[in-house]
């Protein structure tokens, strides 16, 4: 009997929502050297238990949208999938942990909370005030682990979604950490997956790059959130630790203009 052995790679995506992360594995699964499939939104339904997809003989098998058990040959792909709004502890246990240190990385995407607190406003679920609030605490958590605060999750690399965006170079230093071949060709490419940006939509296809995706926060018309945000030392310590003190800067310009 000839049984195949898994030589499928894992990736797996963590990030909270409104990060740009769709955008970031679109452009990842262009750098992999193997075609990839790409399984979206995997704790798609909110409160529901965390589940894994398992691969075994080149068959996936996951939970759909209707939270059913699926079964899809990907043959030799890569896999690649993603938990969106998940806090990073609540896979700090043993069987998840296993879960996590049997891929080949797992990856922290952040975007500056400014940026992201105002996508999130914008969305007509998110912008509730608990929501809004978990979003906030969600980052905390995620900076902290970027910080080496925290160390929760294994085998973990970490995207800054800003850097990412605007820097060429860090993108190749992505690429070279995974062995990939670099490719920017679909860096003007607006992901699909959730109707599109927040804001925008999918109104900037083929020329993202002018989306003004590191100027959302001047859409917060409420300045006294944004000042109650930087009066925080906590919240303040880990955004200029991890995005710089410009940011601030411009922040505190804008609040003050």
């Amino acid at each position: 009997m000839n049984i195949m052995k898994n030589t499928n790679k894992k990736y797996c995506f963590l990030a909270p929502r409104r990060s740009g992360h769709h955008a970031i594995i679109e452009w990842f699964s262009k750098q992999l050297r193997n075609d990839t499939h790409f399984l979206n939104d995997n704790d798609h339904a909110w409160g529901r238990p965390i589940r894994f997809p398992k691969i075994e003989n080149g068959k996936l098998e996951y939970l759909n949208n209707e939270y059913k058990t699926d079964i899809v040959d990907i043959g030799d792909k890569d896999l690649i999938y993603n938990y969106e709004d998940r806090l990073l502890s609540s896979f700090n246990t043993p069987e998840f942990l296993d879960e996590l240190k049997s891929n080949d990385a797992n990856i922290i995407i952040l975007r500056d909370p400014f940026n992201l607190l105002a996508s999130r406003m914008k969305h007509w679920v998110e912008k509730k005030p608990q929501l809004l609030q978990n979003g906030i605490n969600l980052w905390v958590e995620y900076a902290e682990e970027i910080l080496g605060l925290t160390n929760l999750i294994p085998n973990r690399h970490f995207i800054l979604y800003n850097q990412w965006f605007v820097d060429a170079n860090y993108r190749k230093t992505i690429v070279a950490w995974f062995n990939g071949v670099h490719d920017d060709s679909c860096m003007e490419v607006v992901p699909e997956w959730g109707r599109g940006s927040t804001f925008d939509g999918l109104e900037y296809q083929n020329k993202a790059s002018q989306m003004k995706v590191l100027e959302r926060y001047k859409t917060i018309e409420d300045k006294n959130f944004l000042k109650e945000l930087i009066d925080n030392p906590v919240f303040y310590n880990h955004t200029r630790s991890i995005f710089g003190e410009e940011l601030l800067n411009e922040i505190k310009s804008y609040i003050n203009g």
